[in-house]
């Protein structure tokens, strides 16, 4: 309303002009939206990492349309830990802080966000930045004008480096020293509760798939140790092969690891020596050096033990010749599930051995593909056994 004042004297005021006042809008509080200065971006950005800083954090404020000196101000933080329970703090509520004469001076106000609260959030969780102002200078938080939240994605401190492997020392891994057991061994890289892990075995390039292996997402155990089948080295012998392991947080957030690169060694002739082939008729079971035909049955089985890091599927040559006595002979089969413990059995045939005079040297060798392929180039060679023929009445 207005009045007029007359020389008369005063009039009565004139007719009220209803105004409504509208709420202030979104976009204008942007303009004062909180954020926290080590998150990306300056702030702006939808990622806290804790671990890229230390200490507390920096929270800063700016300035919106019709702030004065006086207005009450409410500031909390509202996250959760690892487990998703609720981990929230009052940073600013009244009757404390409010809008000073430094604040509108300098166009922002800054706060602490302590480290101490910062630390427990999970990885992967959400931090939200929520920020209330009383525009008419009240401290009930009802009646307070709300700003638009900010919200960061949390990533904890994650100190990815590498595994190792138990059985191999200096990244190394001799072949006999793996061959019960093959273990992963995780680093502490800043678990938290909840956490699952998961562990890659990467073959080298060309690898037949049996020599990679990812094993199930699973709890961390408290030894932070993850079994790999030993299966996986024989069709890596002689290779560099890649591991690294992957963590699941409660949240769902994953973390990968820097990869260790493992050198595997191959298997020398003392580790082959315990798949040196042998006649069990020959002397001594095998082990001697004369081997006696007789007839009529013109018997000779050649005995093969189970080889380190034998595996079912692998290919075996098994070769018989007689020095100056022609071409090669010799067996290709796969080994089966029962030879895996048992070792090879093969019977030479009779008509073979009957063909053989006394004084020919008897040749047996052994020939596996350990990474189960068909190409020959692959093969491993193992010690062979050479007999002085001998022929029996």
């Amino acid at each position: 309303t207005y009045t007029v004042t007359r020389s008369s004297g005063t009039k009565p005021p004139s007719t009220a002009l209803t105004v409504a006042v509208q709420a202030m809008p979104a976009e204008a509080l942007m303009l004062g939206k909180p954020r926290i200065l080590q998150a990306a971006d300056s702030g702006n950005g939808t990622e806290l990492d804790i671990g890229s800083f230390g200490g507390n954090a920096t929270v800063r404020a700016g300035i919106w349309p019709h702030i004065a000196v006086g207005q009450h101000v409410w500031m909390r933080l509202k996250g959760n830990k690892a487990y998703g329970t609720a981990h929230n703090r009052d940073i600013w509520v009244p009757p404390g802080p409010k809008v000073s004469a430094i604040w509108l001076t300098q166009g922002y106000y800054e706060v602490s966000a302590p480290s101490s609260y910062l630390q427990e959030l999970g990885d992967g969780r959400t931090l939200t930045v929520e920020f209330k102002v009383a525009f008419g200078q009240g401290t009930e938080e009802t009646l307070a004008t709300v700003f638009p939240p900010r919200t960061y994605i949390i990533r904890t401190a994650f100190n990815g480096v590498a595994p190792s492997v138990k059985q191999a020392p200096g990244n190394v891994l001799n072949p006999m020293a793996a061959e019960d057991a093959l273990t992963v061994v995780i680093p502490d890289y800043g678990i938290q509760p909840g956490d699952q892990v998961s562990v890659t075995w990467t073959g080298a390039a060309g690898t037949a798939p049996g020599g990679s292996y990812p094993t199930p997402v699973q709890a961390l155990p408290s030894s932070r140790e993850i079994a790999i089948p030993v299966s996986v080295i024989a069709y890596n012998l002689g290779k560099s092969v890649t591991v690294i392991y992957t963590v699941t947080r409660s949240s769902g957030a994953k973390r990968t690891s820097a990869a260790l690169t493992l050198a595997v060694g191959t298997l020398n002739e003392g580790a082959l020596v315990r798949g040196r082939p042998r006649i069990l008729q020959a002397e001594q079971d095998g082990y001697g050096d004369k081997f006696v035909t007789r007839p009529p049955d013109w018997n000779g089985w050649v005995r093969v033990d189970p080889w380190p890091h034998i595996a079912a599927g692998q290919r075996a040559w098994l070769t018989y010749s007689v020095f100056g006595g022609g071409a090669d002979h010799f067996y290709v089969m796969p080994v089966s599930a029962h030879e895996v413990t048992a070792g090879l059995l093969v019977r030479l045939p009779p008509l073979f051995l009957s063909s053989l005079s006394t004084g020919y040297y008897l040749s047996v060798r052994l020939r596996v593909a350990f990474d189960q392929s068909t190409d020959e180039s692959n093969l491993v060679i193992f010690p062979h056994r050479e007999y002085l023929i001998q022929r029996g009445g």
